[in-house]
């Protein structure tokens, strides 16, 4: 049995070790449970424990992986020549050496030599485990490798004279991407190999190398530039490698610190303002004399480093010492190594200058201390690897007492410090805490509260500090940021405003923590998807699902690394997607129950998976979207493929509840088993269940992820069928959520058209044709619309189908009103509601966008007002109302809203207006129907425009967003709103521009033109009182154009406004004549406002 600590051989009895005297354990290579030394089988699964104390290595062996790693070629120079002029025996000594130094290297960051090729060494950083750091990892060891050669080379030339003359050379080259891991070859030549073009890359760019140099990748060199000075060698052309490849010469270590957050320093902090207080509050009372310790705690990327080099900042004009120790996750084992390179860099202590001048440093920064000298010197020096001169004394005591006395001596020397300024000890990352240094930290907080130290500690959630129970000793658990603060951050990092789709993305797969945040809009801008335009980007295409970013992935497959068997179990679970039950993941887990629990408790330990309940009963969630997605994409196709197969057949077999309830879920896995069909039927289920329920954009999504898939069928019928299919159903979510006159679904119904004369007499046929009559009817463009009715009529006669001859009159019914063809609307909809029966028609509304009901008695409503009969009129619009709100079609009842507010608008009765248009509003908002939010505030702003300031703007801003939505079918009406509203409010020179703009309209639709005509004429004679003329010629082409559409209401105004005028010129007999005629023919709604007005003014006239 190997000891974990210092890796040596133990016998199989030992509970210590007999070298170090560390615990002995046996690891479960299925949970990777520590279990004791005399343990037979794991105390949390039951997996009987192998000989070995270690665990089994997460990707050694078993199924075929893919991951980013990091290559490093190491390649011995001239070994040919050296291969002609030595003896093999004396070739296989120098190999030997050579590699053993790599090895040493190598191993020590935890490296993997994969393959030793001939004088070449393949080193893998990130398989079988992966790190964080791994691009690091391996540019330190290719510097290492290349300082330790110097002391190589004079090791060999005593032995081999002829390396006197010809020492070796080696030259490195490292380069980061995306691999497949798996066994390569057959019998006792298998091995676990890295394929891909990384591999290939790695090897070429070795080629490029000089001699002692170190050559990196791009790849590489964005992740470790902070961390390394490096030349830039260009583009460089490789054979075997399509495009060119950038590439850095390493040169030195730089003085940066890996954690420092520096790469973020262009983001504004955000969201921890309340952190930022406390530490500042700690820090007024350690200038007062009270000592703190403040320690923050949080996951990787939420920003610990980034908030105390903040806090750092806003008191850099405070007086203060800053003693900065950083743990090191390759130093764990190293005593005091955070101290030392502290020390190092605090009395600027140079590793390679002379040891008198290093002993100087040390005796200058201690002479004042009151610290003996002769003890005080050799014990740092030592600490610090410098020769102790020979001036010093041997000290007398034993290892542990040296120790101790050093730990004393650092202690002290803090005190020191403090006494003339505040000290601050920022010790960042405990996690990779060494056990001295934690001793240390442990006395130094014993003293913290007689001394002017504010000790500032940082650490992941898997460290439990021992201090926190202590009055001086706060913890702050930094929380994932809000939504707004994720947008804010991006917006930040991006310097311009961005789409709302970018945003929601962005925060769904960030989860709040702010590095994934800003890597997230790094690779995005770097992706060049985004467009800038002014002050914000635009997205001109559809948005795809971000990828994980490359500089995100080490760390987050070191995480799932870290798991033994259970990163199978996330495998699993990831394919399932970011929510699952344990029973599902039990179908397809191929692992007995008790290893299936020690694994999924050893992810949520990890803070890997949430879980709600107690299994087998317990549901869980990925913590992170990235976490899952990194799990997921580590699994080849083939096994992808496979895992959605067996989901699919399970959730059929032994969850059919979920293949009810949530169809897409199961299309989902189908469609990425590669079984097609299956999926498309089901997605088509999902959206037309959602339509039923009126959730459009759920609708959209799942009908085009059907069409998606239909478009890769094989079978050509097949395909376009299916796409016919779905298309058609797609049409009513997209009316309802951009509106019939939005070119999603002019698009959508058009491709359906041209199926249908490629299939050939296919009943989708019908709807496509009403679809395309909604659309250009609500364009305004009426020819079309009446080609398109006669087919309609065509088809439902032909069919002798009831259902589509009551769309056909429907739809003869909306031209006729819009046309201004109101007595021909009124029968055509009277027919219409005749054929209508609510048990076999209700549900046409989710399938063709409208309830056939509402509608008919919403549009006929406004046309018999029109026709003079606003009795039957309010009573027909409340009745719709009334429908609409019952038949459980949102778009349909705020049609009759709409529709009822107009009708209590040329009733003249404003507050009834505000009350619908209000409750139309509120329903379109909740709802997402954008062309009825515009069009109820375009009514809510003129009940409202004779005593709200901001009215004529709501009024403006709805007809702008109409504009865009393709109204024009209505274009007239809405600006004549506009005009009538600035009437109202004394705006007569806007009024008449305005309803100039309303003349001008080009469109085939004229249902209002006589009232346009007449509000022109009233707002001429407001506007230029001397221009009765023409005012008067406005109001004949209205009161002809009223006459001549049997518009009897249209008529009665234009008759009360000629009159007016033809009064204010002595002309009183003809405008009573005239008045009269058009009065006498009403016989209903005598009480409306337009009759009173009208009796009120032929008295006047008498």
């Amino acid at each position: 049995m190997n000891c974990p600590s210092c890796q040596a051989t133990n016998s199989a009895e030992n509970r210590f070790c007999s070298h170090c005297g560390s615990t002995l354990v046996r690891v479960c290579s299925s949970c990777e449970r520590q279990n004791p030394a005399d343990h037979n089988f794991c105390a949390d699964c039951g997996q009987r424990l192998g000989s070995g104390a270690e665990p089994t290595i997460p990707g050694e062996g078993g199924a075929a992986e893919r991951k980013q790693i990091t290559l490093m070629f190491c390649d011995l120079m001239d070994s040919t020549e050296l291969s002609r002029k030595v003896d093999p025996e004396d070739l296989h000594e120098i190999l030997r050496a050579y590699q053993t130094s790599c090895a040493n290297i190598v191993e020590g960051l935890d490296g993997r030599i994969a393959q030793y090729l001939g004088d070449g060494i393949l080193v893998y950083f990130g398989h079988p485990r992966a790190h964080e750091d791994d691009p690091e990892r391996a540019v330190t060891a290719g510097l290492a490798i290349l300082d330790a050669l110097p002391e190589l080379n004079e090791g060999l030339q005593q032995r081999f004279a002829l390396l006197r003359n010809r020492p070796l050379q080696v030259r490195v080259a490292i380069h980061t991407g995306d691999v497949v891991i798996d066994d390569v070859g057959g019998g006792s030549g298998q091995q676990r190999l890295a394929l891909g073009d990384a591999t290939n890359i790695a090897a070429r760019l070795e080629s490029v190398a000089e001699a002692g140099t170190v050559v990196v990748s791009d790849a590489t060199y964005r992740r470790v530039a902070r961390l390394f000075h490096c030349d830039d060698l260009g583009e460089l052309k490789l054979r075997g490698v399509d495009e060119p490849v950038r590439a850095h010469r390493v040169l030195r270590r730089t003085s940066a610190r890996r954690n420092a957050g520096e790469d973020s320093e262009q983001t504004p902090l955000v969201g921890r303002e309340q952190e930022i207080a406390l530490l500042l509050d700690r820090w007024e009372q350690v200038k007062q004399g009270r000592g703190q310790t403040a320690l923050l705690c949080g996951e990787a990327g939420m920003g610990k480093s980034r908030l105390l080099r903040v806090f750092r900042e806003q008191i850099a004009a405070e007086p203060h010492i800053w003693i900065q120790c950083d743990c090191s996750p390759h130093h764990r084992h190293s005593a005091l190594f955070p101290v030392v390179e502290s020390v190092l860099r605090g009395l600027f202590i140079d590793r390679d200058a002379p040891t008198e001048r290093r002993i100087a440093r040390l005796e200058d920064a201690f002479r004042t201390t009151g610290l003996p000298l002769d003890e005080t010197i050799p014990l740092l020096a030592q600490l610090l690897s410098i020769p102790i001169p020979e001036r010093y004394p041997e000290l007398s005591l034993t290892p542990d007492e040296q120790r101790q006395r050093t730990l004393e001596i650092l202690v002290t020397w803090l005190s020191v410090m403090a006494r003339d300024q505040p000290v601050i000890l920022a010790v960042e990352d405990l996690h990779w805490i060494d056990p001295s240094t934690l001793e240390l930290l442990g006395l130094i907080l014993d003293q913290v509260p007689a001394d002017r130290w504010l000790v500032l500690a940082t650490f992941r959630p898997d460290f439990e500090p021992p201090w926190s129970g202590r009055s001086h000793v706060v913890q702050l658990n930094l929380h994932p940021l809000t939504h707004s603060q994720m947008i804010e951050m991006a917006q930040s990092v991006a310097g311009r405003r961005l789409p709302s789709e970018v945003e929601a993305e962005v925060c769904q797969r960030a989860d709040g923590v702010p590095l994934f945040v800003e890597e997230l809009m790094k690779n995005l801008l770097e992706s060049k998807l985004l467009v800038p335009h002014g002050d914000a980007y635009e997205l001109p295409g559809p948005l795809p699902a971000l990828a994980i970013p490359s500089t995100l992935q080490d760390s987050l497959m070191a995480r799932l690394d870290r798991l033994g068997g259970a990163k199978e179990i996330a495998q699993l679970a990831s394919a399932i997607g970011r929510d699952f039950s344990h029973e599902l993941l039990a179908a397809i887990a191929p692992h007995e129950d008790r290893i299936l629990n020690a694994n999924l408790q050893r992810l949520v330990d990890a803070e890997l998976l949430y879980r709600r309940g107690m299994p087998p009963q317990a549901f869980y969630s990925f913590k992170h979207t990235l976490i899952q997605d990194t799990a997921y994409s580590s699994l080849l196709r083939g096994r992808r493929k496979d895992i959605h197969k067996e989901i699919a057949r399970v959730f059929r077999e032994r969850f059919p509840r979920v293949l009810e309830t949530e169809p897409e879920v199961v299309a989902r896995h189908h469609a990425k088993a590669g079984e097609l069909e299956a999926a498309i039927v089901l997605y088509r289920t999902a959206g037309e269940k959602a339509t039923r329920r009126s959730a459009q954009a759920e609708a959209i999504d799942h009908l085009r992820n059907g069409i998606r898939l239909a478009k890769q069928l094989p079978d050509a019928r097949t395909r376009s069928q299916c796409e016919l299919e779905l298309l058609v159903a797609l049409g009513a979510p997209l009316i309802e959520s951009t509106g019939q006159g939005s070119h999603e679904v002019a698009e959508t119904y058009a491709r359906a058209r041209d199926l249908c004369r490629e299939i050939g007499d296919a009943p989708e046929l019908f709807p496509t044709l009403w679809g395309l009559a909604r659309h250009y009817q609500m364009l305004g463009e009426v020819d079309v619309v009446l080609e398109l009715n006669e087919q309609l009529l065509e088809h439902a006669k032909s069919s002798d189908d009831g259902t589509r001859l009551l769309l056909a009159r429907l739809s003869l019914g909306l031209t006729c009103f819009w046309t201004g063809n109101f007595a021909r609307s009124v029968h055509h909809l009277d027919r219409t509601l005749e054929l209508y029966d609510a048990a076999t028609h209700a549900s046409l509304a989710a399938e063709y966008g409208q309830d056939a009901e509402v509608s008919a008695l919403a549009v006929s409503a406004t046309a018999l007002w029109l026709l003079g009969r606003p009795d039957q009129a309010r009573d027909r619009a409340e009745q719709a109302v009334r429908c609409g709100r019952d038949c459980g079609h949102p778009l349909s009842h705020a049609f009759a809203l709409f529709f009822a507010s107009v009708i209590h608008r040329v009733r003249a009765e404003p507050s009834r207006v505000e009350a619908l248009a209000s409750r139309g509003l509120e329903l379109a908002e909740e709802k997402g129907l954008p062309v009825w939010v515009d069009l109820s505030r375009m009514m809510l702003g003129w009940a409202r425009c004779q005593h709200d300031a901001h009215a004529i703007e709501m009024i403006q801003n709805a007809l702008e967003a109409l504009s865009v939505l393709g109204t024009g079918v209505s274009s007239q009406f809405q600006l004549t709103v506009m005009g009538d509203a600035l009437t109202l409010n004394g705006r007569h020179q806007e009024a008449l521009a305005c309803l100039a703009d309303a003349l001008g309209v080009s469109s085939q639709s004229t249902f209002w033109s006589a009232e346009t005509q007449r509000l022109y004429g009233e707002a001429l004679l407001a506007a230029q009182p001397d221009s009765e003329t023409d005012a008067e010629c406005c109001f004949r082409d209205a009161l002809e154009f009223a006459r001549d559409q049997e518009a009897l209401s249209l008529e009665l105004r234009a008759a009360s406004s000629l009159a007016r005028l033809l009064s204010r010129r002595g002309e009183k007999a003809e405008a009573r004549t005239l008045l009269t005629s058009v009065y006498e023919r009403f016989d209903e709604g005598k009480d409306t406002a337009d009759l009173l007005a009208a009796k009120d003014l032929l008295a006047e006239l008498a």
